[in-house]
């Protein structure tokens, strides 16, 4: 199965817009915050809950591939892969528990070691993930379903003790953080619905007729994929108009609503790169570089927050993201063509990870 390229860009989208996002957070003066309100309701269903989506997809994508090496390999076990895929989980909560301290001391406010930021929750999501690896489709709607409405009675109840130094205080700073954030129930959610969209894939991609694969891939994929977004965006739009687009607060409409259009995207990119209406080698290599580095964008553009703390207008923000934003895609482009993978944290991490799981596997034998 060959990778899927559409998968680069809505990963890289996303990467792109958290750094935007982020940038306008902390670079924007407190008198323009109202611009935030604009940008984040058309543009945040592309943060953080898509790149969960999307990693979803990933997985699955890669825990398929790695069982078709089992069954060709004497040496590759079930125990190998579960290794590897839990170690990798742990070295990234490991980055993002670093990443929470420093949010936390730099806002002298104890509560963002908890802050569910995008990297903590996708390594504890990797870490739950894995029983449900081999569970039925069905059964993984069903649960991030459950979990959503268990999401918002829990949220319900935790609320009147915000700020109260008693255990419900103490649950929702572990669960929530701050009401702007969303916790880890809502998130492997997005990251459960990714796993099964990432599953069909497989399957389609792993047609060889291309005739076969096209006509699987528009019964299977993108007519079910764009039905059920299209009904989960007019659900979102219909049940809280225009509430549901304040993305700094997400109600629960802005995530049914938010899941549809990550549906509807994916499914449209993905049929357009399989039947040649963009060439994906050629164009999106802006999004591509956002993508490769993923995890190592995210992790340096902290260092950019910091240029500007709360002294852009709303005239002047946007030049000086935008500059922002090519300059760094300049930079990620000059490091492909010299280090490549070596400057990726992810495939270092993928690296480091199958290296301690041999290591571990060795002594077990020893």
């Amino acid at each position: 199965m060959e990778r899927i390229k559409s998968i680069d860009i809505f990963r890289g989208l996303s990467i792109c817009w958290m750094i935007i996002a982020h940038l306008q957070m902390e670079w924007l003066k407190a008198s323009d915050y109202s611009v935030l309100l604009f940008t984040f309701s058309i543009l945040d269903v592309f943060g953080s809950c898509a790149f969960l989506f999307v990693s979803g997809i990933s997985t699955m994508i890669s825990y398929k591939k790695r069982l078709n090496k089992i069954a060709l390999s004497n040496d590759y076990t079930i125990q190998s892969l579960k290794n590897e895929y839990t170690i990798r989980a742990i070295i990234i909560f490991f980055i993002s528990f670093i990443i929470n301290i420093s949010l936390a001391i730099s806002s002298i406010d104890p509560r963002w070691i908890f802050a569910w930021q995008f990297l903590q929750t996708l390594s504890v999501s990797l870490l739950i993930a894995w029983p449900f690896l081999r569970t039925s489709k069905i059964f993984k709607i069903i649960i991030g379903a459950i979990l959503w409405a268990v999401n918002y009675i829990l949220k319900s109840i935790l609320i009147p003790y915000i700020g109260q130094p008693n255990i419900g205080g103490l649950l929702f700073v572990i669960f929530y953080t701050t009401l702007q954030l969303d916790g880890i129930l809502i998130f492997f959610t997005y990251f459960l619905i990714g796993m099964v969209l990432g599953e069909i894939l497989f399957e389609v991609f792993s047609i060889d007729d291309e005739n076969e694969r096209r006509i699987t891939l528009k019964n299977q994929f993108l007519l079910p994929s764009l039905i059920i977004g299209t009904i989960l965006v007019l659900i979102g739009v219909i049940f809280e108009f225009p509430q549901f687009l304040n993305a700094l607060y997400r109600s629960f409409p802005w995530m049914i609503y938010s899941l549809g259009v990550h549906l509807i995207f994916i499914s449209v990119l993905i049929t357009f790169e399989e039947h040649g209406t963009f060439q994906t080698k050629k164009n999106y290599k802006f999004l591509f570089y956002f993508s490769y580095y993923s995890l190592t964008v995210y992790g340096t553009h902290y260092i950019l927050t910091v240029l500007f703390k709360r002294q852009l207008t709303i005239y002047y923000i946007w030049p000086f993201i935008i500059i922002t934003i090519i300059l760094y895609n300049t930079l990620f482009r000059l490091i492909y063509k010299t280090l490549k993978e070596k400057a990726s944290l992810k495939i270092q991490i993928n690296i480091l990870s199958v290296k301690l799981a041999r290591t571990l596997e060795e002594r077990k034998k020893n």
